[in-house]
């Protein structure tokens, strides 16, 4: 089946689990999702993680709206993205490119980070469990980022330094959501700061870490988050 048919099935089943809720059409969305990724079984284990937070965050996102208009919107959404990665899997693998596997990954950032500025965190318990899956979430992605762009990286020091990575994130949107700004600023700027962080983890892997660089990423942080800023509607 072609990438592209697949992924309008996908979009679908994805629109129609969040139109009809239940169990048959979540449980059927998920099964041929699965059948879809797992059909070649080329790579599978170097993208798995990004399967699965692409397809948990759809149904989660899907599964709290309302307006049909932005479920169509969303399971096409979905759809590209899945075809995407089906690419990503396929053909960037073996070229090493950068390119089409830091688009995929800088959507689901942000996906991640507007599910986390917008999800109720107004009790202890619900602040937990979102936290706790944002920063699983950004953990993964961040693991498969450096098995991809770094395989010769010794594991233990890749795993201290997805670990120290994410939990910087956190911190780095713990007050970012004390800001006034809308959640799609807020996940503008904190897509800004993983991006510069990704490109320091990226140069330090690869040895080529310098102060020039330092100061490129610094100088482009200041200026982003003034234009964000500049730009931003300030909520109260």
């Amino acid at each position: 089946m072609p990438l592209i048919l697949k992924g309008v099935v996908s979009a679908v089943l994805l629109i129609m689990a969040a139109q009809n809720g239940g169990i048959f059409w979540p449980s059927v969305f998920l099964i041929i999702s699965f059948s879809f990724y797992f059909y070649s079984l080329f790579q599978w284990k170097e993208f798995i993680l990004s399967f699965l937070i692409l397809t948990v965050y759809a149904l989660i996102v899907t599964a709290y709206l309302t307006n049909s208009a932005l479920i169509i919107f969303g399971g096409i959404s979905y759809g590209i993205l899945f075809i995407i990665l089906l690419s990503v899997k396929k053909i960037v693998f073996i070229n090493r490119r950068r390119g089409l596997f830091n688009f995929f990954t800088g959507i689901l950032y942000f996906l991640i980070s507007v599910v986390f500025f917008v999800a109720d965190k107004s009790n202890a318990l619900g602040f937990f469990l979102i936290f706790l899956g944002t920063f699983l979430a950004f953990k993964f992605l961040l693991q498969e980022s450096l098995d991809f762009t770094a395989p010769e990286f010794p594991e233990k020091r890749k795993s201290l330094i997805e670990i120290g990575a994410a939990f910087l994130i956190m911190e780095i949107m713990s007050v970012i959501v004390m800001l006034p700004l809308g959640f799609l600023d807020s996940a503008a700027l904190m897509i800004l700061f993983i991006f510069i962080l990704e490109d320091l983890i990226f140069h330090h892997t690869k040895g080529s870490l310098n102060r020039q660089i330092i100061l490129n990423n610094i100088a482009i942080l200041v200026i982003a988050i003034i234009f964000i800023f500049s730009t931003s509607r300030w909520t109260l």
